[in-house]
């Protein structure tokens, strides 16, 4: 095995010692994922006499499907034995045979597959962990729904906060200059190797909470503004992060999260969030007069009603919004029920059917899924 490599094993295996020895998924997947970089990037080789990893194990199966098959078992076995202290003398291809294997692998397969490894690694991971929908990939066709509202200028600025695998900036030009923020260090993490991986270009991901950066005041504004904020948060706990300096925050999270990011929007730009049905229908009296602001400066462009079941790990009703800091104001609210807008697949998860959506988003008429209400008439 290359010298180099060994180094870098030694020194994630010596991490785990650190630890007492506890191997988990996350560092698994963190080493896997690590080993596709270093692989991109020409950093590692493997020595044929020194190859930890028997070929003869693939028999019939494909490059991907062998890969997508011992990964699943190696994070159900760390899953099962998260609690036993790695004693010595355990042999270290517990830890590296699968990244050998991707090392060894033939270098055009590896540039056909090595894409959908990394997310096929990822998606066998989020769904093994009952995490929110922030820290979660979402659905690749809500993604490029959000994404049809992007502006068509090139060098455009995208800030993404609540980013979790930041999925929303995956299909983002390298012209576009994208900041994403996300709390969770481990997510982050993950999310950085991934845009890495996928030689993603004019990116920052921060680990940071959100809710204090859309509180502090900073001078950049966007062009474009896209998060699915964070359902089911206490919106009391929540706020308990932000240093208020003065009268309490009286409206809700969701409420503080658009008011907020509306500051940090350039002229003529837009923010796409995904929102929960409750900060439209909401009855206390805050949000009342937070929905009745918003329809009263013309900034509501698009209300966009999901279908339920998109995510895995909630299953409440959910919005797309859209929001315009245009000079024109807007004289009407497009409206699109959505709803039932799904394709016929055998699924525990709903499948956006995007091209009736394009459709429907194409076709300035009202028809049977789509209306344009007055502003004066709310």
């Amino acid at each position: 095995m290359d010298k180099e490599y060994i180094k870098i094993v030694s020194t994630i295996h010596t991490g785990y010692n650190t630890y007492n020895g506890l191997l988990n998924e996350y560092d698994y997947t963190f080493f896997v994922l690590s080993t596709i970089l270093f692989r991109k990037l020409g950093c590692v080789k493997l020595v044929d006499s020194e190859h930890l990893f028997y070929s003869s194990k693939i028999k019939n199966k494909d490059a991907i499907s062998f890969f997508i098959d011992e990964y699943e078992k190696m994070i159900y076995y760390l899953d099962m034995v998260d609690d036993v202290i790695d004693e010595p003398g355990v042999p270290l291809y517990d830890v590296t045979e699968l990244t050998a294997y991707i090392l060894k692998l033939d270098q055009k397969l590896f540039d056909n597959y090595y894409v959908q490894m990394v997310e096929e690694c990822l998606s066998i991971y989020f769904s093994k962990h009952h995490l929110t929908i922030q820290d979660s990939l979402q659905p690749q066709e809500l993604n490029q729904l959000i994404n049809y509202f992007l502006p068509e200028d090139k060098n455009i600025s995208v800030y993404n906060p609540f980013a979790g695998m930041c999925s929303l900036g995956m299909n983002l030009s390298d012209d576009t200059n994208y900041l994403a923020e996300e709390i969770n260090f481990d997510v982050a993490k993950l999310a950085e190797l991934r845009f890495l991986i996928s030689e993603k270009k004019n990116f920052e991901i921060k680990n940071t909470d959100s809710i204090k950066s859309l509180n502090e005041p900073f001078n950049n504004k966007y062009d474009f503004i896209v998060s699915t904020p964070p359902f089911g948060l206490k919106g009391k706990d929540a706020l308990e992060r932000v240093v208020m300096e003065s009268n309490e925050y009286k409206i809700g999270l969701n409420s503080f999260i658009i008011d907020a990011s509306l500051s940090k929007l350039k002229e003529n730009g837009k923010i796409v969030f995904t929102i929960s049905e409750s900060v439209l229908y909401s009855s206390t009296k805050e949000s009342k007069e937070f929905r009745r602001n918003l329809v009263l400066n013309s900034q509501i462009e698009t209300l966009i009603k999901l279908p339920n079941r998109l995510f895995k790990s909630t299953g409440i009703s959910s919005y797309i919004i859209v929001l315009s800091n245009d000079k024109k104001k807007n004289t009407s609210i497009r409206m699109i029920d959505a709803s039932e807008m799904v394709l016929d697949v055998k699924s525990k998860q709903n499948i956006l059917d995007l091209e009736k959506i394009f459709d429907t988003l194409n076709d300035s008429y009202v028809n049977d899924y789509c209306v344009f209400v007055n502003i004066e008439e709310i």
